[in-house]
């Protein structure tokens, strides 16, 4: 079978719900004990897993879903939810505003940094009204948020803002400084810590980063910088030159979907400790 799986596709069961006019999917092991079957303050594991640009539920979480529940062997059920960011996968509106500037799209920082705004919200939204879809009043729910490029910018932004929604989280290849990520790759600067700067002293082109993008931009990476390690939500990071993960990836290809056994094993021991 494909990407080493070693069992059969069938054990995997997905149920959908729909909410704030966004299918959400919690995967979960059919061949271990139901995770939706009450027992008064039984443990549960849910991890909000975020796709990267360019990628949809179909093509990048389910995969993924599937090879973490596959080696997952962690005390409590897992369930993984995913769902489709803003213009991806079923809610493709404009595929040329998901490319970079590179590609042509000069458009690009206001296009991706607005989405991972928006999914912050969002990511809020659907952890607040999960319960109204899959009643967990009877579990002792652990929450786990992680996502691959775009999803893990979107990770880190979401623990820094909302700490008190999550007990652990994994950003793989995201980044904690967009200002910098974004400006070097417009304009290679070589710095770090752009968001410090003056907008008036990089002397860009504002058709493509403006100055009322600049300070939105800056405003939430010195929340990031403030906030995040005095928030103590537990965190794997994954990203830089030195990791199994480069950089500039924004997509996981099938072949290295194996090393994701680090990522499982976390999950496991996070929920066994916390």
């Amino acid at each position: 079978m494909s990407n080493g799986f070693t069992s059969s596709l069938s054990r995997f069961n997905c149920a959908e719900f729909f909410m704030a006019g966004v299918v959400v999917h919690a995967f979960y092991d059919g061949d271990r004990p139901n995770p939706f079957t009450k027992a008064v303050k039984s443990p549960l594991t849910v991890l909000f897993l975020l796709h990267g640009r360019e990628q949809s539920v179909q093509t990048h979480s389910k995969e993924i879903a599937f090879k973490l529940l596959d080696e997952y062997k962690g005390p409590s059920p897992l369930v993984v939810i995913c769902w489709d960011q803003r213009n991806h996968g079923a809610r493709l509106i404009d595929p040329v505003r998901n490319t970079s500037w590179a590609q042509g799209n000069d458009n690009h920082g206001t296009d991706m940094l607005s989405i991972i705004a928006a999914s912050v919200e969002e990511l809020k939204l659907l952890v607040d009204y999960l319960p109204t879809a899959l009643d967990l009043s009877l579990f002792d729910v652990k929450r786990v948020v992680s996502g691959v490029s775009m999803g893990g910018h979107v990770t880190i932004r979401s623990v820094a803002k909302y700490p008190q929604l999550w007990d652990g989280a994994a950003p793989i290849v995201g980044c904690f400084d967009l200002s910098s990520l974004m400006l070097n790759r417009l304009h290679n600067f070589g710095e770090a810590d752009l968001y410090l700067k003056r907008y008036k002293d990089l002397h860009v082109d504002p058709l493509r980063y403006s100055e009322a993008l600049f300070e939105l931009v800056s405003n939430d990476d010195q929340l990031v910088h403030d906030q995040y390690i005095s928030n103590n939500v537990k965190t794997l990071a994954v990203f830089g030159k030195d990791d199994p993960w480069c950089f500039q990836c924004t997509q996981i290809p099938s072949s290295r979907l194996p090393t994701l056994r680090w990522l499982t094993l976390w999950i496991q021991m996070l929920g066994s400790k916390l």
